[in-house]
């Protein structure tokens, strides 16, 4: 369990370094930023913590008694997947407010996280532990199905955004570049505009030094 533990942790920290090094997470933008928190943060915590009571709790009860350190830790397990649903509500306030639609695995992921919950209070504060490990364990694995599909639309709405994005800096760059284009061709018509007027300017000076030199003082010069 410990191995599993390890393996999970390191799993989320690589994916917390690849949110990293592609930018998401100091994302501009409060849409894909939320969705980005999600995905790669809220994510795999919420999964953890489900699994773990899942394992925890069909454990004890195949075996069919707890110890007073078992009980707690299972009662803290459902602690901690109601501070992770307030959590979640905030999260959840937060991309509304962003335009974002809510995903429809969201509520079900919730329901099905408080129903966990609740089984783990009503199995593990009982003064009996009575509940089949079967049960208990399809419970968590409905619950973490439905946090795996939330995680597979949350990252499908991310990407689509992306690529919205990625669409209009295209076309904004494609006027940028247009309008920078625009002003290289008007410049190149103005100096070759002046570079014509000087060589005639030029050309004007040079006859009428030539003439004044053959002595034709009244030779009429025009710049």
């Amino acid at each position: 369990f410990a191995a599993h533990q390890d393996a999970v942790e390191a799993l989320r920290q690589l994916v917390l370094r690849a949110g990293e090094s592609s930018g998401l997470l100091l994302d501009p933008d409060a849409d894909t930023f939320f969705l980005m928190d999600m995905a790669v943060e809220r994510l795999i915590p919420w999964a953890q913590a489900l699994s773990r009571a899942r394992t925890l709790g069909a454990g004890v009860l195949a075996r069919g008694d707890a110890n007073a350190a078992e009980r707690a830790t299972l009662v803290g397990s459902a602690d901690n997947l109601q501070w992770l649903r307030g959590d979640l509500g905030f999260r959840r306030a937060a991309l509304q407010r962003a335009g974002v639609p809510i995903p429809p695995s969201w509520d079900a992921a919730l329901a099905d996280t408080e129903a966990c919950e609740s089984a783990l209070r009503k199995t593990f504060q009982a003064e009996a532990i009575t509940g089949e490990a079967a049960a208990f364990d399809a419970l968590g694995s409905k619950a973490l199905a439905q946090v795996l599909a939330l995680d597979q639309q949350l990252l499908a709405a991310l990407n689509q955004r992306l690529q919205l994005r990625e669409q209009r800096l295209s076309r904004a760059m494609a006027w940028q570049l247009g309008g920078v284009a625009a002003g290289l061709l008007l410049i190149l018509y103005l100096s070759a505009a002046f570079s014509v007027s000087l060589l005639g300017a030029l050309r004007a000076l040079h006859k009428g030094a030539l003439a004044t030199a053959q002595g034709k003082l009244d030779t009429r010069i025009d710049v």
